[in-house]
């Protein structure tokens, strides 16, 4: 097998080429993406192949010994281009008097995307925007745009024609926005699972236009303790309906075992995860980032985290598509793991 590092001329990602006789494709390559950090570096590759271009750049390439990671240093060209489509995309949202701010956030700017991942722009409004620019921005830049979409926050999303770069674009208000902040950190309430996201969002958000220095003040605010009444509530919240409720999501899951319910059971798997990691980023203090890469997310910030966590949201996830006999048990342990944190920190009762 033969490892060599190619930059992708017409691929956003930076990329590791993987020729090997006994997986290729007509042309002899598959493409592994992988992340460039800051400085350039590339930390890890994709397990799954997508064919690119070939470039013209090469660069050293070095195994860790102790893993499957690869490190080169190329620059940032990928940090680079993700950069000026973001501003080119500010730039036109800005000409708009309806919009406040635009920044961006997400995996590219949390610096963890990979091949897959969107460049996700938040355009903060004080009045709505008219359909029509919205339409002009995506139509002079982008393939196939899907305006307008409702099923979640308002977005439109396309594809750049230029690159093939998936562009996600969420407005959000900027009254709404400031009243979660506070509902968060001055109100502490909670939800059920996703508590503080949009608190991490902003936190984490880099700002491409900011009319009046509104959302710099806005991450001034932010920019806190994570507050102890907030952390208790969340966990107040989520924690009994692990198990301890009456309604329990174990209870709930073990009913949909009993009658065979495959799309319930995976249905109560979801739900139980998203409060179990709720409880676990609250439990660390974290603003909790979202609904990606929880696991290596949770390893990668958390101080603290449940014995065997990994492993069991693997079982837990695997009974939950092969096996009905071990779903239950396997939801029951993963419990079990992050009970013992809470008791250490006098958070419940044991």
């Amino acid at each position: 097998m033969v490892i060599a590092p190619l930059l992708a001329e017409q691929h956003i990602p930076t990329c590791v080429i993987l020729q090997s006789a006994s997986a290729r494709g007509p042309d002899g390559v598959l493409a592994y993406l992988a992340r460039c950090d800051e400085s350039g570096t590339l930390v890890y590759p994709r397990a799954s192949p997508r064919r690119v271009n070939h470039a013209s750049c090469q660069a050293p390439l070095t195994r860790d010994a102790h893993s499957s990671t690869y490190h080169i240093h190329m620059g940032a060209p990928a940090r680079q281009a993700i950069d000026d489509v973001a501003r080119s995309l500010a730039a036109a949202y800005a000409a708009l008097p309806e919009v406040r701010a635009v920044a961006m956030a997400g995996s590219w700017a949390g610096d963890v995307a990979d091949d897959a991942s969107d460049l996700d722009l938040y355009v903060y409004y004080t009045t709505e925007i008219p359909l029509a620019p919205r339409s002009a921005v995506a139509a002079a830049r982008g393939v196939a745009p899907d305006l307008d979409n409702r099923a979640f926050e308002p977005g439109d999303s396309w594809e750049e024609a230029a690159s093939g770069l998936p562009v996600d674009v969420t407005f959000r208000h900027t009254t709404w926005t400031a009243d979660i902040l506070a509902r968060t950190l001055e109100q502490h309430e909670a939800s059920l699972g996703y508590s503080t996201c949009i608190w991490a969002n902003v936190l984490a958000s880099r700002i491409l236009f900011d009319r009046g220095g509104w959302l710099a003040s806005l991450q001034e605010r932010a920019c806190v303790p994570y507050p102890e009444p907030l952390r208790r509530t969340i966990i107040a919240k989520n924690h009994p309906l692990l198990r301890r409720a009456r309604f329990s999501f174990l209870r709930q899951l073990d009913k949909a075992v009993a009658r065979a319910d495959w799309v319930s059971v995976n249905h109560r798997i979801a739900a139980m995860l998203a409060s179990y990691f709720d409880v676990l980023f609250a439990l660390n203090r974290v603003p909790h980032p979202g609904e990606k890469r929880l696991v290596a997310l949770a390893v990668a910030r958390c101080g603290v985290l449940p014995e065997g966590m990994t492993e069991g949201i693997a079982a837990l996830c695997a009974a939950g598509t092969a096996s009905m006999t071990s779903v239950v048990e396997a939801a029951d342990r993963l419990v079990d793991g992050l009970d013992r944190l809470l008791v250490a920190e006098h958070l419940i009762s044991p």
